[in-house]
C-alpha cells in the first residue's frame, strides 16, 4: 500500500468515526428527550389523576349528604299524605274535592307545620316548606295565582332553640305563627306567588308537581327533585343561597302540592375543604348544575351553585355561567374558559353526583363536583 493510499484510508477511518460518534450522540440526546418527555407526561398524568380523585371524593361526600336529606324528607312526605288521607276520609270527600274545602286545607297546613319544624330541628335543614296546588289540575307556571302553604327558615343553625326563636316564617298563615310561636319575617306574606319577592323562584314546586303528573305510576322516591339554588332574603334583606329538595304530595292519585327542605350553600361549603387540593391553598371546589345533551360536544355550559375556595384567589360566584372545555378531546381534565386562579388559567377535574336513577323524570339534570386548580399547580 502506497503512502498516499494509507493517508486516504486514515482520513476515511477518521471521517467514519466522526459520523458514528455523531449518530451515537444524536441517539443519546433523543433518548434523553424522550425519557424527559415521558417523565413530564407521567407527572402530568399523576397530577390529573390526583385532581380527579379529589373531585370523586367530594362528589361522594355530597351524594351522601344529599341522600340523607332526601331519605328524611321521604318520611315527612308519607306523614303528610297519611294526614291528608285521614282529613278527607273524616269529611267523606274524594281527593279532588279537597280544593273545594278551604277549611280542610287550612287545618291540614296547620297540623303539618309541626312536621316542618321537626325537619328543621332534627334533620339539620336550613328551611322547610309545604306548598299546595290551587286546584286539581296541572299548575300553570305562568299564572299569577297565589299558592297556599308555609315556608320556615332557620336563621341560626349553629344554636338550636327549643322555643323556635331561631326560626322565622317567610310564608304562611299568621294563625300558624301564633300557634307555634314563630315570628313573622319583615317581608312576610301569607301566600306564595310567582312575582319577585324574598323567594326568587318556585322551580322546586312546579318541577316536582309536573313530574308527578307526567309519571303517575312512579314511587315518591323517584319524584323527588333537587332544585338549583334559589336566593332567599330574610329579615334585614339578608340574602342566602339555598338548594331545595322537594317531593310531590299525592293522595288517592291526586297531586295536591309539595313538601320540601333547603340546604344553605354555606353548609355545603363546609363539606368541601378547598385547602386540601393544592399545596398553597389556592384550589377550589365548585358545585355546578347543567342539563345533559344528546349531542356529542367538546364543551359544557353550567351554572355555578356554590364555590368553596379562598376569595383572594378565585373569581367565581354562584349564578355565574361556567364553560368547561375538553383538552385534546378527552374529559380527564377540563379547561375553564375565562377563569383565573391566583392569576393563572384554571383547570378542573369533574365528577358527577348520582342524585337520580336512569329512569328518573330528571335524568337530564346533571350535577357536577369540580376540583379546580391553577395551571401552575397542575403542570408544575
Amino acid at each position: 500500500m502506497t503512502p498516499k493510499s494509507k493517508k486516504l484510508r486514515t482520513i476515511y477511518i477518521k471521517f467514519a468515526a466522526a459520523v458514528i460518534a455523531l449518530i451515537l450522540l444524536q441517539s443519546v440526546i433523543y433518548t434523553l428527550v424522550v425519557t424527559a418527555n415521558n417523565v413530564v407526561n407521567t407527572i402530568n398524568r399523576n397530577s390529573e389523576d390526583i385532581l380527579k380523585q379529589y373531585a370523586d371524593k367530594r362528589s361522594v361526600t355530597l351524594e351522601t349528604n344529599f341522600s340523607r336529606h332526601s331519605a328524611d324528607l321521604l318520611d315527612s312526605a308519607e306523614i303528610a299524605n297519611q294526614l291528608m288521607t285521614r282529613k278527607i276520609d273524616e269529611k267523606g270527600l274524594n281527593a279532588a274535592q279537597m280544593f273545594d274545602d278551604p277549611a280542610l286545607l287550612s287545618e291540614f297546613t296547620e297540623e303539618i307545620s309541626a312536621e316542618l319544624l321537626e325537619i328543621l330541628h332534627c334533620r339539620e335543614a336550613a328551611s322547610s316548606f309545604i306548598i299546595l296546588c290551587s286546584d286539581s289540575g296541572i299548575p300553570d307556571q305562568g299564572s299569577t295565582t297565589s299558592l297556599k302553604g308555609v315556608y320556615f327558615t332557620d336563621t341560626d343553625m349553629l344554636n338550636e332553640s327549643e322555643d323556635h326563636s331561631d326560626i322565622i316564617m317567610l310564608k304562611g298563615s299568621s294563625i300558624i305563627s301564633s300557634k307555634y310561636n314563630i315570628p313573622l319575617d319583615i317581608k312576610w306574606s301569607a301566600d306564595f306567588s310567582n312575582e319577585l319577592n324574598e323567594i326568587s323562584d318556585l322551580d322546586f314546586f312546579f318541577n316536582a308537581v309536573n313530574a308527578a303528573y307526567s309519571f303517575p305510576g312512579a314511587e315518591l322516591s323517584e319524584l323527588g327533585f333537587w332544585s338549583p339554588y334559589t336566593e332567599i332574603t330574610d329579615s334585614g334583606s339578608f340574602a342566602r343561597n339555598v338548594i331545595h329538595y322537594s317531593i310531590p304530595l299525592i293522595c288517592d292519585g291526586q297531586v295536591y302540592g309539595v313538601i320540601g327542605a333547603g340546604i344553605y350553600a354555606d353548609s355545603i361549603n363546609e363539606l368541601l375543604p378547598y385547602s386540601e387540593i393544592s399545596k398553597n391553598g389556592t384550589g377550589e371546589y365548585i358545585l355546578v348544575h347543567s342539563h345533559k345533551s344528546n349531542r356529542p360536544s367538546d364543551s359544557l355550559s353550567s351554572e355555578i351553585q356554590t364555590v368553596s375556595g379562598n376569595i383572594l384567589y378565585g373569581s367565581l360566584e354562584a349564578g355565574n355561567t361556567l364553560k368547561l372545555s375538553k383538552i385534546n378531546g378527552t374529559d380527564a381534565i377540563l379547561s375553564m374558559k375565562g377563569v383565573k386562579i391566583n392569576g393563572s388559567n384554571a383547570y378542573c377535574a369533574a365528577s358527577p353526583l348520582k342524585l337520580y336513577g336512569e329512569n328518573s323524570p330528571y335524568s337530564n339534570d346533571q350535577w357536577l363536583m369540580l376540583a379546580a386548580v391553577s395551571e401552575e399547580d397542575l403542570f408544575e
